[in-house]
Formats: C-alpha cells, sequence, structure tokens
C-alpha cells in the first residue's frame, strides 16, 4: 500500500513539472480575429479556439531573447479573453527555413511554431 502510495504522488508531481513546463498562459479565450493588411476575419467557434490554443500553449517560449526585425509581421493576430484584456500577437511567417516567429504585447519574449502548425491556424483563423 505504501509503494502504491508513493507511485500516485511521484505521477502527480510529474504531471504537475510537466503542465508547468508546457502551459504559455493562453487559456479562457472567446474570440480570435486575425488582420492582414486591412481585411480583418473574427471567429467565436469553440473547436477552432481550442485547437489554436493547444498550438500556442504548446509552442517553444524563448522568454529571453530579443531579435530585431527588419520587417513588419505578416499576420496580426488579436485574442479576446473573458476575464483579461485582449492580447495582440504579431505573426513573422517563415522566420525561419521551418518556423514562424510570434511576438505577444502581454507576455515577454518570443514563442516559435513550426511550419505545419502556422498553416494550421492559419487555416483555421481564414476559412
Amino acid at each position: 500500500m505504501r509503494r502504491y502510495i508513493i507511485m500516485v504522488v511521484f505521477a502527480s508531481l510529474l504531471c504537475l513539472i510537466d503542465y508547468a513546463c508546457l502551459y504559455n498562459g493562453f487559456s479562457g479565450i472567446e474570440s480570435i480575429s486575425i488582420q492582414k493588411d486591412d481585411h480583418s476575419k473574427t471567429t467565436m467557434d469553440h473547436g477552432k479556439i481550442s485547437s489554436i490554443t493547444g498550438i500556442l500553449n504548446r509552442a517553444d517560449h524563448e522568454p529571453y531573447t530579443v531579435y530585431k526585425l527588419a520587417v513588419q509581421p505578416t499576420y496580426n493576430i488579436h485574442l479576446s479573453y473573458k476575464d483579461k484584456p485582449t492580447e495582440k500577437l504579431t505573426i513573422h511567417k517563415d522566420f525561419g527555413t521551418h518556423t514562424s516567429l510570434i511576438k505577444s504585447d502581454a507576455k515577454d519574449g518570443y514563442f516559435k511554431v513550426n511550419k505545419k502548425q502556422t498553416e494550421k491556424i492559419l487555416n483555421l483563423l481564414l476559412d
């Protein structure tokens, strides 16, 4: 019995550590709008929002990195929360050969997302 309790506590601790390391703080989003140039589109579909939230929470977060970017962002995304102010994300598509760079105005640092996940975000928001 004692061994079972120790295993459960260890598994719980491991899950808590994984959650703390992999969670980027994107939750409670009510609507997402995307803007490219002067065209804007908003979605309130919970399925699309949960897919995009999952991608953003799994993105590689680089908190102490500063990039001097010579180009303007490709897309601007506005996240409207239930209980927080609106957050603006700027996406620099094709930042690297297989990555896109996302900058938040509310969180420090940058988020890197691979090309496949970037295309999934854009397809969900633009379709």
